[in-house]
């Protein structure tokens, strides 16, 4: 093995910045997660009454055609949502550092556990595939339970860390 293969290496950046910063609370992260639900939905909102707009205003749903338009148009804007809800998270937070619109708004950001920035690929990781992915199967099968366990799971750790920042290693510390 070369020499020092298992010694501590010194990081800068990151993970020396906020080494000692305080961690965000239950109470912020809520509503950092709310703020952000409510902005998509808001976004996603506008986007499917334009389409609509455009689907009925442009078919009519009095002809074979005019439906299938529609069901194309449809579909088309729930993949849209679909699509824009997913990476509106991993892009935000790839661009900021680990915040989202909600954590700018509440003071407080996502930090990696090896003291990282956080880039697109590993906030995708964590918000999708983490987040929205597998506690979404794991939601689906419990009823939900896996969701609030989740959520819940920082009144229960010392560090205030969800499970998919544990999962992740990661924390939410106040900015």
């Amino acid at each position: 093995m070369p020499p020092g293969a298992f010694a501590t290496r010194e990081r800068g950046g990151v993970a020396d910045l906020y080494a000692g910063a305080p961690l965000a609370g239950w109470g912020q992260r809520a509503v950092a997660a709310i703020i952000d639900a409510v902005l998509v939905a808001v976004v996603a909102g506008i986007v499917l009454l334009v389409l609509g707009a455009v689907a009925f205003g442009a078919l009519s749903l009095d002809t074979p055609g005019g439906i299938a338009g529609a069901l194309v148009i449809a579909l088309i804007a729930v993949g849209a949502v679909t699509v824009g809800a997913l990476v509106y998270a991993p892009l935000i937070m790839a661009r900021t550092n680990g915040k989202t619109v909600g954590k700018l708004m509440t003071g407080c950001r996502v930090v990696r556990g090896n003291g990282r920035e956080v880039d697109f690929l590993w906030a995708a990781y964590r918000e999708v595939l983490i987040k929205s992915l597998a506690l979404g199967i794991v939601g689906s099968i419990t009823a939900g339970i896996g969701y609030l366990v989740n959520y819940l799971w920082p009144f229960f750790d010392d560090r205030n860390r969800a499970l998919h920042d544990i999962v992740v290693d990661s924390r939410v510390v106040k900015d």
